[in-house]
């Protein structure tokens, strides 16, 4: 049996701010589901922070095993010290579907590669750590056909899995239409044959 990935994303948009040798690091998380969206947030970030000496980020479309899209910006640092650690954490932590921006506000001290790296992976940590986010499974609607005898017996399989009935129409047979997630897909479907004896057509919607 396929396992569809299972991912987190943002269920809101919060900004942290942490601090490494004076620099003040200003760490925003959202959700974005597409690349229309991440340009628009970024927009909104450049807008929001016009003085601040840099703007990184990374951000990915999708479900992070298989993004449609993706991509990382170390905005003016030395090239992979900062897009680079915050794609790191967002992978480390399962997320998709996700945009985090670390802006930076030059404090007067460098902090060499391996502080840059350290800072910019802290802030998008702190970020990540800090944020509600929800669980994104992949699912897919059926529709189901059988005889009447047999509804009892399958709407009390709904009931046991947790299944809502999206609708339900009445004519020669019971016709349901419902939400599943793919990973019990195959379940449903042996099950659902079990309890009609084999009477029972099942649509992708």
């Amino acid at each position: 049996m396929k396992i569809y990935p299972e991912y987190y994303t943002p269920a809101e948009t919060i900004s942290v701010e942490t601090e490494a040798k004076k620099s003040k690091f200003i760490s925003t998380i959202s959700s974005v589901s597409t690349k229309e969206e991440f340009l628009s947030f970024a927009k909104k970030i450049q807008k929001q922070y016009p003085n601040a000496n840099h703007n990184c980020f990374a951000y990915i479309v999708g479900d992070p095993e298989s993004p449609k899209y993706l991509g990382s910006s170390d905005a003016g640092e030395p090239s992979g010290t900062a897009g680079k650690p915050i794609m790191s954490v967002l992978q480390h932590n399962n997320m998709g579907n996700v945009v985090v921006f670390v802006t930076r506000f030059f404090g007067g001290v460098k902090l060499g590669t391996g502080g840059l790296v350290r800072a910019y992976s802290a802030a998008a940590k702190t970020v990540v750590e800090k944020v509600v986010v929800k669980k994104n499974i992949q699912s897919q609607r059926l529709q189901i056909c059988f005889p009447f005898p047999f509804e009892s017996g399958v709407r009390h399989l709904f009931a046991v899995m947790g299944i809502s009935v999206i609708d339900s129409k009445y004519s020669e047979e019971v016709v349901i239409e419902i939400e599943v997630s793919m990973n019990s897909l195959d379940e449903i479907r042996s099950r659902l044959n079990d309890i009609t004896k084999g009477r029972i057509n099942v649509r992708l919607c």
